[in-house]
């Protein structure tokens, strides 16, 4: 079995775990794994206890941002490590793709995904599970007698492509909060990476100027699905750049407005002052 942990990031305002949602998409019908997290489960070394007592864990990834989360997967992976030395424990996220070196120096740590987690870490358990060499994972790093070992770079599948979020994994509702867009507030990625390479952004880092972006047609597809299942009325865009193609954001603009669903996301200043004024319309509307 698998555990997927979102370590605490903040006090309150808690969104949708997007990133271990991601990865879990990835093992569905491949293998057993469940999702905790810690923002909602003050007391998850008691919660650990009792499923690793209970079931046969294997593997835990955790995903890491720099900040509160990390210091909080430190802590985790410590407890794990000093009671369950047997379990593997797998680091994926932000901090771990730009630092895998640094992780991996680390007793703590035994693998980084610095990749697609919903594919690369399906190909990580069967290497482990069969007893094969990891050099064939694609998008991964890990420690080889004592030396760390970064294998070939996978490619990144365009989101569209992606195997849906399984959201009935969660309690969805408890996530949706109470913002100046709405009432049910949810989060979203429609997109990955961001073409410009600015110096002090770790999005370079990762993406290296590629930014795949979701079609308006599937953005709003699922947007209607996450209202009808959830009640959903608005949605935070947590991508790098939302704004990157006017043609896309008018195109989603002009398709989401009768679902009255409110929405904002992030993007540079000076490309939406390059935008049309229907564009910038069709956004207000």
């Amino acid at each position: 079995m698998i555990l997927l942990i979102n370590p605490r990031s903040a006090r309150w305002n808690h969104r949708v775990p997007l990133s271990v949602l991601a990865v879990g998409a990835g093992l569905e019908g491949k293998y057993e794994y469940e999702i905790i997290d810690q923002n909602y489960d003050p007391r998850i070394e008691m919660t650990l206890k009792s499923i690793i007592s209970a079931r046969d864990v294997r593997y835990v990834g955790l995903t890491v941002m720099p900040g509160p989360q990390l210091t909080q997967a430190i802590n985790l992976s410590a407890f794990l490590r000093s009671n369950y030395p047997a379990i593997k424990i797998i680091w994926g996220g932000t901090f771990p793709t730009i630092h895998a070196d640094t992780v991996l120096k680390s007793s703590l740590v035994d693998c980084v995904i610095w990749s697609q987690g919903e594919f690369a870490l399906p190909e990580l358990v069967s290497a482990l599970e069969a007893g094969q060499p990891l050099d064939g994972v694609r998008g991964i790093s890990f420690k080889r007698q004592g030396t760390i070992v970064h294998t070939a770079a996978r490619e990144w599948i365009h989101p569209d492509l992606l195997p849906p979020l399984p959201y009935r994994r969660i309690n969805v509702r408890r996530y949706l909060q109470r913002t100046y867009l709405g009432n049910r507030t949810t989060a979203y990625h429609s997109s990955f990476g961001c073409p410009f390479h600015c110096g002090f952004c770790s999005v370079v880092a990762m993406f290296d100027g590629k930014w795949l972006a979701q079609k308006a047609e599937n953005i709003v597809r699922e947007l209607a699905f996450l209202q009808a299942e959830y009640g959903v009325d608005s949605v935070e865009f947590f991508d790098d750049n939302f704004f990157v193609s006017e043609k896309r954001t008018l195109e989603f603009s002009e398709r989401v407005k009768p679902l009255g669903i409110s929405w904002w996301g992030e993007g540079r200043s000076d490309t939406l002052l390059k935008y049309s004024d229907r564009t910038l319309r069709e956004m207000r509307a």
